[in-house]
């Protein structure tokens, strides 16, 4: 995965210009290089290591490691599937002694908050992991396509679920999900000048509800833990300190 980014200047209309190395949105929605030059930012490690499937590989230092405060010494995959790979990585920490980590790789995703006349278009959809349904931004990765510019992502994601079409995207940035154990990352994009549309809902989401809420409720909404998504608070806490929301 990519290291983080710097601080970015002031755009246009309350958005804000990212970085060269990140996704670039302007008020139509055009989008300029994606992060890292296109390649995914959090296939750095998989990139790395991906002769590690089988067995161990011998000092490998992973990209981005800084002043090499850890050095990868060996690694192997433990478990994968479509969505996700598991590995396990042995380690040489910078006084010399040993450490081991568990890494989940899996690729970036996007979260879009779509806001229109003061109302924001949250999805409701059943989470299995923790058996409940949850009030979220619309959010998602494309798990076979992990070079996708984040902007086309998020334009698609946002169809996809509620069928809107956005006139503007604006970039707020880049949040890591977990970093002390996963390398996924999650783009944030502020979504305007919404067209209505068809959603296309795929099977793992035929459960998904869209409703519109006041900007107001939804405030009151994370404040009383009835939204307890780590994803959409902090998207909703980065836009809201960068004055784009």
């Amino acid at each position: 995965m990519s290291s983080g980014s710097g601080p970015s200047e002031p755009g246009r209309n309350g958005s804000t210009a990212p970085p060269r190395d990140e996704p670039r949105a302007d008020q139509t929605g055009r989008s300029g290089t994606s992060p890292s030059g296109g390649a995914p930012s959090g296939a750095s490690a998989a990139a790395a290591l991906s002769g590690a499937s089988s067995g161990t590989s011998s000092s490998t230092s992973l990209q981005g490691e800084g002043d090499h405060d850890i050095t990868t010494t060996g690694s192997r995959l433990i478990y994968e599937n479509r969505w996700m790979r598991l590995r396990e990585d042995t380690v040489r920490r910078r006084d010399g002694s040993p450490g081991l980590f568990g890494v989940v790789e899996k690729t970036d995703f996007a979260t879009v908050a779509a806001i229109e006349d003061g109302m924001l278009h949250m999805i409701e959809q059943y989470r299995y992991p923790v058996r409940r349904r949850a009030w979220e931004f619309v959010q998602g990765m494309w798990e076979t396509r992990p070079g996708t510019d984040p902007l086309v992502l998020a334009r698609a994601e946002l169809r996809e679920e509620t069928g809107l079409e956005a006139a503007e995207m604006h970039y707020a940035g880049r949040l890591f999900l977990a970093y002390g154990f996963c390398t996924q990352a999650n783009h944030v994009f502020l979504a305007r000048g919404l067209r209505p549309g068809q959603a296309a809902l795929e099977p793992e989401e035929q459960d998904l509800v869209t409703r519109a809420i006041p900007l107001a409720e939804v405030e009151r909404m994370i404040r009383d833990g009835v939204i307890d998504d780590q994803s959409t608070i902090s998207a909703f806490a980065l836009l809201r300190l960068k004055g784009m929301l």
